[in-house]
């Protein structure tokens, strides 16, 4: 799955407030990819938009979401993007 530049993906494609579960109060980069999408299974389709297969990666377990995400090529300001729509 071919990455995308974060700030080209819509804003309006990420979660929506309405759909945020409130099992985690906020989501940072040090949290691991899995529990992530465990406990927000939106955030899913923001990391499939962008191109990241998280959901379905078996490294989803072990991999922050920094590290997940700076594994794919994109950059530390792409991390911010995407905490930054997650807890929104």
């Amino acid at each position: 799955m071919k990455t995308k530049n974060v700030k080209d993906v819509p804003a309006d494609t990420v979660i929506v407030e309405s759909k945020i579960s409130n099992n985690i109060s906020k989501v940072s980069k040090d949290m691991k990819i899995e529990e992530i999408i465990e406990k927000r299974p939106e955030a899913a389709e923001l990391f499939y938009e962008i191109g990241l297969g998280c959901a379905g990666c078996a490294f989803s377990g072990f991999e922050s979401l920094e590290q997940g995400v700076l594994g794919h090529g994109m950059t530390e300001e792409d991390v911010e993007i995407i905490l930054k729509r997650l807890n929104s």
